[in-house]
């Protein structure tokens, strides 16, 4: 299964690369993006269930379905597999919000709206389920009071930077070679059109 959602969530996230960028990815196959985003992905994690492959998972199916139709049905979808993201780990609390940033940037204000009361009712019924349960004590004590200020800032930021620097040129010298070769494709097309 692992393996299975690896593969799913490197092809749509690599779709979605592609579509949005276009134009910087004219002569790369989606293909070719998924083939290095599932070795990227498989040879960083170790192939066991866990959540934060199931929140990569339910994060990148949302992003697919809420961006790749202009329907209102698959935008409620999207924001579900969103909502299913938030629910695997405390650092994708933030993907159904930025669903809906997302949404009001590429969609209009009506479609936010209605994205947000849909997230409204799946919080609600998560809510009424877990309250049913008999687990909703037990579900604040995890989800609250946890992590202080210093270890937010020590393991949300600090450990990302503090990094040898070779990952910061190896992301630079890449960046740099990209946007050169698509100024040079652009200029020669533009010779070609005054020619």
């Amino acid at each position: 299964l692992y393996y299975a959602q690896v593969v799913i969530y490197s092809h749509l996230f690599s779709a979605i690369i592609k579509r949005y960028f276009s134009n910087e990815l004219k002569g790369v196959d989606v293909y070719l993006l998924s083939m290095a985003t599932f070795i990227y992905s498989a040879h960083n994690w170790p192939p066991f269930s866990w959540y934060t492959i199931d929140g990569i998972f339910f994060s990148t199916l949302g992003f697919y379905f809420l961006l790749n139709w202009n329907k209102l049905s698959f935008s409620i979808i999207g924001i579900f597999f969103g909502f299913l993201a938030a629910l695997t780990k405390q650092s994708f609390y933030l993907i159904p919000i930025m669903m809906l940033f997302v949404s009001y940037f590429i969609y209009d204000k009506k479609r936010t709206l209605q994205l947000f009361l849909a997230l409204i009712i799946f919080s609600t019924l998560s809510l009424i389920i877990v309250y049913n349960v008999g687990i909703y004590e037990v579900m604040l004590q995890n989800i609250t009071g946890q992590t202080e200020l210093k270890e937010l800032i020590n393991y949300g930021c600090y450990r990302y930077l503090n990094r040898p620097a070779i990952y910061l040129f190896i992301g630079i010298i890449v960046y740099l070679f990209a946007r050169f070769k698509y100024f040079k494709i652009k200029d020669e097309m533009s010779l070609v059109f005054l020619a």
